[in-house]
């Protein structure tokens, strides 16, 4: 969980624990003004922003959770994360990048500072040692060859530590998939039961909206489940997460015109997209009229929806929020068996995908495994910070730096892959797939452009 949630959750103290039970305070109970600026000006403290917090004419629970939209409509709004957008036919390129590599990783690691200082200070030493005129011809550092390590019994333990960091990265990098594959699973399930909703109730207008937005909330608590669990934390829906399914998601966000429709995925700012339509028009004969682009994403639950939600535990809520779907899919009475069968497939895809990320990262790559591969590293930096020693080269720091920096930065790499829940440039951009979801309203709700087929008034040229 980023900075901001949780200091947002640790001023305000008012997270849900999925039991229907609260720390300290109750967040339904109405809070005074004093007491939400004094939550205020505590985040604004500890995000670091020292200038005195002045009151506006509104102070409430919106304000509270500021630091938390901030962070949301940052991320949502951040590009593609540049350990996924590079140029595998530009490998100088690649080569001369910082964000997005094993650079920010390696260097907080002390294997890189400890065992490189340690040999240079020893090849130093040597140096001085060597000059010394009162050593006897032919005699070395560390006395007699039975004191140093050959270099052919260091080919016992390098292979096997191969062999372990390789298999440890291909075990990380699978489970990044896996969680990848899960989240486009999360995705898809919404956006299929949007199409079925849409192509059986055509007549309602309301049951597809409902249908849609208990799926949708139903993911975002997922995915906020699933950050804390990323960050060995507790499961738990907290205040700000409530709030952002009870509002707008762009009021929410407080973004204007333009940030909104880039989230959305409109790729053209409008006057980009008037332009695009007068080349439409002059070169296809299209319509000169513009779109409109109504993008409403309006509230997901209502305040009594999350009273009935809080009575069951976290790791149920999109269960229940799921089950909700269905039931009101089912109301309608236009899905007959075959076709709510299909409907209820992807809800079962969705309620899947909440327990396969849930299981998988509560599950991480053995303890024993990564315990053993690091005793495997460290004994071989021993080895060779010592072992080095015996070409008597003022330059063999600079080979152990480059051994270490690359096992110990191949570890980091795919430890950072094993998680891609979190704010690190090889996670997931998961804030800007969550106000793609909710962008899903764009084809449903009826304040936007439900999707109709085109009544044509002639038949398609042959």
């Amino acid at each position: 969980m980023s900075q901001q949630w949780e200091v947002v959750r640790q001023s305000t103290n008012l997270s849900v624990d999925g039991t229907g039970s609260q720390s300290r305070v109750d967040p339904a109970e109405p809070r005074s003004a004093g007491f939400w600026r004094t939550v205020i000006q505590g985040v604004r403290e500890q995000l670091g922003h020292t200038s005195d917090y002045e009151e506006g004419p509104k102070v409430g629970e919106a304000e509270a959770s500021a630091a938390a939209a901030e962070y949301a409509r940052t991320n949502a709004l951040r590009p593609t994360p540049p350990a996924f957008k590079y140029q595998m036919t530009a490998p100088a390129k690649v080569m001369m990048r910082w964000r997005g590599t094993f650079w920010p990783l390696v260097i907080k690691r002390y294997e890189l500072y400890l065992y490189v200082g340690v040999h240079v200070f020893l090849v130093a030493y040597a140096a001085v040692w060597r000059e010394d005129p009162d050593r006897s011809a032919g005699e070395v550092l560390w006395g007699t060859e039975a004191w140093m390590i050959p270099w052919t019994t260091l080919g016992i333990s390098l292979p096997l530590m191969s062999f372990f960091l390789v298999f440890f990265i291909g075990q990380c990098y699978t489970r990044f998939c896996q969680h990848f594959t899960t989240v486009i699973a999360i995705e898809t399930s919404v956006h299929e039961s949007a199409m079925a909703c849409l192509t059986h109730m055509v007549d309602d207008v309301d049951a597809p909206w409902d249908v849609v937005r208990y799926l949708t909330a139903s993911a975002l608590i997922i995915y906020f489940r699933t950050f804390k669990l990323a960050d060995f934390k507790e499961a738990m829906v907290d205040v700000s997460e409530f709030d952002r399914m009870l509002n707008d998601e762009r009021e929410w966000l407080k973004v204007d015109e333009a940030d909104w429709e880039k989230i959305m995925g409109w790729p053209r700012s409008r006057e980009e997209a008037k332009s695009y339509t007068a080349e439409l028009q002059h070169i296809l004969g299209l319509s000169n009229e513009q779109p409109s682009r109504l993008a409403t994403c309006p509230p997901l639950l209502t305040t009594s929806e999350v009273d009935l939600l809080r009575q069951y535990p976290g790791g149920m809520m999109s269960m229940v929020l799921q089950t909700w779907a269905l039931q009101r899919a089912k109301k309608t009475g236009k899905l007959p068996g075959p076709l709510f069968n299909g409907l209820q497939a992807s809800v079962f895809k969705l309620r899947a995908a909440a327990y396969r990320v849930r299981q998988q990262l509560a599950m991480p790559i053995p303890l024993p495994y990564f315990h053993s591969l690091n005793w495997l590293l460290n004994i071989n930096y021993g080895f060779y910070t010592y072992a080095l020693l015996y070409h008597e080269s003022n330059l063999t720091p600079i080979v152990l730096f480059v051994f270490i920096l690359i096992t110990c930065g191949m570890r980091e790499v795919a430890a950072a892959l094993s998680n891609p829940f979190g704010d690190d440039d090889v996670d997931f951009p998961v804030h800007k797939y969550i106000s793609q979801l909710r962008g899903v309203a764009l084809c449903v709700h009826k304040s936007n452009v439900p999707i109709r087929r085109p009544r044509a008034s002639s038949s398609p040229p042959s």
